[in-house]
Parts: C-alpha cells; sequence; structure tokens
C-alpha cells in the first residue's frame, strides 16, 4: 500500500503596489525641475556646465568626465541639509539612474560633510558620509560608508553596473545593524551598520558629486527616492516592477500562523487571512489561481481560482484562504509552486494592482511498500517477523498460511 502525503510549507509575500504610502518622504521625479513631490525638501541643480537639462521626466547632467568634484563648471543636484539625519534609525534610498561615463569613483548619491565643510569636497578620511558609485574600487557597484571619528569605512561591492537604466536600492537599518544593496530589483550585497543616521553631519547631500576629489557623474536620472523605513526584499522587488512612474504601496494584509502555512495530506487544512490595509472606493476582487493542480484552495477542484470580494464597508474584515495538497501516487520530489493574484476593482488604487506570487513550497512525503518478509505489518523485517513465522507456518498446529500443507507433508 502506498501512502502520498504533502506538507505544504507557505511563504507569503504578498505586497499589492499602488499609491502614495507614508513611508515614503522625499520624491524627485524630475519633471522639469529637482522638486520634492512629497515633501518641501527641494533640491538645487547646480549647472555649471550650462548643459544640464529636463527632458521626458529625466534630469540629464552635462558632465562629460572631465570634471572633478572641486572644480566650478560642474553639474549635480544639491539636497537640502539635515535629510539624511532626520530620517530615525531606518531608510531606504532608491534611484533610476542611466550611467553614461567610464571612469571610477563617480557618484550616484553621496550624503555627509567633506573634511572641508559644507558645499566643498575634499580629502574626507575623518567626516562621516555614504556613497553609492557605478564603478568602485572593484570595478564594479560599490556602496561605501564610513564612520569619520573611527576612520572606518566599509563597502559593499555588487555586479557590474551596466549600461542603460539600472534600479539601485541601498536599505540602511539600525534596529537589525544591517544595510543592503540591491540592483534591479535584486539583492546582491549587504553589510553592518556602524553609526547612527542621527549622528551624521549632512550638509552635503548631492545627486552626482563626491566627498571626494572625484570625477563628476555622467549619466541622466529619472526617479529618486528617500523612505524612512528600510524595505524588505519583497518591496524593494516591487517598486523595480513598478518603475519609476509608480509608487508602491502595502495594501494588502496577510497573517499566517507562526508565520507560516503547513498543510499535511489527509488532517485539518491550515489557512491564512487577507484584509486591505486601506478603505477602497469602491469594491476590490482578489483573485489567487494555483500555479499548479497540486494545490486547491477553499475546497475547490485542484488549480481552480477563487475570488475574495473587499467592499468599502469590509474592507479591513480578514477573509481566510484553506490550502490543502492533492493527493496522489506520484514520488514527484520537493518542489515550489505559486498562487498568482489578480485585482479588479473601480478603484484606480487597487485595478491592476502588482502583488508578488505566493510562494509554496512542498515537500512530497511517499511512503513505499513494505518490504518482503515484513510479517506483522510494521514495515520492517526484524526478529519479530521471524518469530510470527515460526509460530504460524513452522507450527502445524497453528498453520493456517496458503502453503500449510507443505508443514504436514502434503504437496501443495
Amino acid at each position: 500500500m502506498v501512502m502520498d502525503r504533502w506538507i505544504i510549507a507557505v511563504s507569503f509575500a504578498a505586497i499589492l503596489a499602488s499609491n502614495l504610502p507614508a513611508e515614503l518622504v522625499h520624491r524627485y521625479s524630475f519633471n522639469g525641475n529637482c522638486n520634492d513631490s512629497v515633501g518641501t525638501s527641494h533640491g538645487t541643480l547646480v549647472n555649471g556646465t550650462g548643459q544640464a537639462r529636463f527632458a521626458n521626466g529625466q534630469l540629464t547632467l552635462g558632465n562629460n568626465g572631465s570634471q572633478t568634484s572641486t572644480g566650478s563648471a560642474i553639474d549635480y543636484v544639491d539636497l537640502p541639509n539635515g535629510i539624511i539625519s532626520s530620517l530615525g534609525k531606518q531608510a531606504t534610498f532608491e534611484a533610476w539612474v542611466t550611467w553614461t561615463g567610464s571612469s571610477m569613483w563617480q557618484r550616484i548619491f553621496d550624503f555627509g560633510t567633506s573634511s572641508a565643510g559644507e558645499g566643498y569636497s575634499a580629502s574626507s578620511s575623518n567626516t562621516t558620509y555614504f556613497f553609492a558609485s557605478p564603478l568602485g574600487g572593484a570595478s564594479v557597484l560599490r556602496f561605501g560608508y564610513r564612520y569619520g571619528p573611527a576612520a572606518d569605512e566599509r563597502v559593499m561591492d555588487g555586479p557590474v553596473f551596466g549600461s542603460g537604466q539600472r534600479h539601485i536600492a541601498i536599505t540602511w537599518n539600525e534596529d537589525t545593524a544591517e544595510t543592503v544593496m540591491y540592483l534591479d530589483g535584486v539583492r546582491v550585497a549587504s553589510g553592518l551598520v556602524h553609526f547612527t543616521l542621527a549622528s551624521m553631519t549632512d550638509n552635503n547631500n548631492w545627486l552626482g558629486r563626491s566627498q571626494w576629489v572625484d570625477p563628476m557623474f555622467c549619466g541622466s536620472y529619472n526617479e529618486f527616492r528617500i523612505w524612512n523605513h528600510a524595505m524588505t526584499d519583497e518591496e524593494v522587488l516591487v517598486s523595480f516592477n513598478r518603475g519609476p512612474d509608480s509608487i508602491p504601496l502595502l495594501l494588502l494584509d496577510v497573517q499566517q500562523t507562526d508565520g507560516t502555512t503547513s498543510v499535511e495530506e489527509g488532517k485539518a487544512s491550515d489557512s491564512i487571512s487577507i484584509r486591505l490595509k486601506k478603505q477602497p472606493t469602491a469594491n476590490v476582487q482578489v483573485t489567487l489561481t494555483p500555479q499548479t493542480e497540486d494545490v486547491e484552495l477553499n475546497g475547490g477542484f485542484p488549480g481552480d481560482p477563487i475570488t475574495l470580494t473587499f467592499t468599502p464597508a469590509n474592507w479591513a474584515v480578514a477573509q481566510t484562504v484553506q490550502l490543502v495538497a492533492v493527493q496522489d501516487d506520484l514520488e514527484e520530489g520537493d518542489e515550489v509552486c505559486s498562487v498568482a493574484f489578480g485585482i479588479v476593482s473601480a478603484d484606480p488604487d487597487y485595478n491592476n494592482g502588482y502583488v508578488l506570487p505566493l510562494s509554496v513550497f512542498i515537500v512530497d512525503y511517499v511512503v513505499h511498500p513494505c518490504p518482503a518478509g515484513d510479517i506483522n505489518g510494521d514495515c520492517e523485517v526484524t526478529l519479530d517477523d521471524l518469530q510470527l513465522f515460526a509460530m504460524q507456518w513452522l507450527d502445524p498446529a497453528g498453520c493456517s498460511g496458503l502453503y500449510c500443507g507443505d508443514l504436514i507433508g502434503g504437496d501443495g
């Protein structure tokens, strides 16, 4: 007899992307200026070359690779003092940029101060700052962060930055003492935080210019954002997928027992609960579709979708989804499948919102047929089986086997 048991472990990373979240504190979209469309911390374009220009929602700097940060004919964006040190214990910095330069140490951004103070680039070995460069010391994307009082600089190196528009994100989390770098939505490096944002003297908050004497950034900025929390891997991926013209917002709240969902074949199903985080202006239909026929939702047929409807009245009331695994007699091994999401609503904040799939890890547990020689049914061949054989087959008095006649002289 074959018993096939499946255990489903669900990691729910459903993040619905939509409009403006409270965690976004500064946004620079370069639509004809360097204004902050979220707050009032407007940037100033320093157009020293006279060649910097705004076009198609992007800022292209006029630097050609020959200028250094101490020159006068240089292009960069000067953001207001204090916007970094006032963020709190967590932050995320993300940008969509196109780099057209070739020299090392150009800066996508550089926040902090130099040894010469506000407005100057100089030797900065004893100051506190952090920066992102498309071509750092290892000839790859680099994030560096330096604590001046201890002259302690640390770096994280990623892959080759490459050509074309790229998305870079840096998260800073003093609660976990971790900083993480992402390129095009993918985590590429991490490091340990060793100073606080609040301790920084940030009077040189620059896009395109270094605290040191380094080449000026060559290229264009499509979007630059500052968040007051450290985004998760999933949040960064959602933001990357949504692109520079759309702000992700977490609108779907999913609760799991002990942070995971596990279901064992033949036993009661586990469940997740889903609700909206923001009141919609119209009904919102959330459709969950298994991308495999190994999963059933809410007692439906294998692989069939289900739809949850939230209204402006019940949007905060959690709705339950049960997941079970389909029993079959195939030994398929462990696998990872997913449940896709679709959002339909007359509310534009929700309609066609991007949702990361529900990742489902399935452990295929199969109990094979008991081996030959197992008599007592425990699927093991031991002395207990030999004893039963001797009692039931070799003892004519207790013989009840198929060929008992052979034990008492028959020819069966």
